[in-house]
């Protein structure tokens, strides 16, 4: 019993006075020597989205850019831009339709595809170029230290919701800069 009383006496003051602050001063939150470099952002009918990541996809020869509308919206606009074969040069690229990728692009064909979905993809809506209205629009990419940027200007863009027929055409314009 002797033993149990001199072991609880030693470790009481552990107990109670190894768990104090130590620190009682403000932190500093150090200020960025470097300003953040914008990755893109792009327009959507009356939509603005800025791009929070945007990375090439090789297996599927695209870049791809995903953005929230608003801080805290359950809400992501993904942005895919494909390519026959990943760029390597800068050049300029003729925007087809979605059915391209069916049919196979030219080398300096691109699509794009769009999408705004909730976090569980069970309510969506995709964009995608209308071919007729685009035929002479094209974009330009500029290679620069290895990274490609894509810069779309407007153009028509179907809208489909949650898997339905068209439901209208509205425009997208934007550029996406790969991190």
């Amino acid at each position: 019993m002797k033993i149990l009383l001199v072991f609880a006496l030693f470790l009481v003051p552990i107990i109670f006075f190894s768990c104090g602050k130590n620190d009682t001063s403000t932190a500093t939150i150090p200020t960025p020597t470097t300003p953040i470099t914008p990755i893109g952002s792009w327009i959507v009918g009356a939509n603005t989205y800025n791009s929070v990541y945007c990375a090439r996809d090789t297996s599927n020869n695209a870049l791809f850019s995903e953005a929230n509308n608003k801080p805290g919206d359950l809400f992501t606009f993904i942005l895919f831009v494909n390519f026959k074969k990943l760029p390597t040069v800068s050049g300029t690229y003729t925007i087809k339709s979605a059915d391209s990728l069916k049919l196979g692009l030219g080398t300096s064909e691109i699509t794009i595809f769009a999408q705004s979905a909730d976090r569980h993809f069970i309510e969506h809506e995709d964009f995608l170029p209308i071919g007729k209205e685009n035929s002479a629009a094209k974009a330009t990419v500029t290679i620069t230290s290895g990274k490609i940027k894509v810069d779309i200007p407007v153009i028509r863009v179907a809208s489909y919701k949650s898997y339905s027929s068209i439901i209208d055409t509205v425009s997208l314009s934007g550029t996406l800069i790969e991190d």
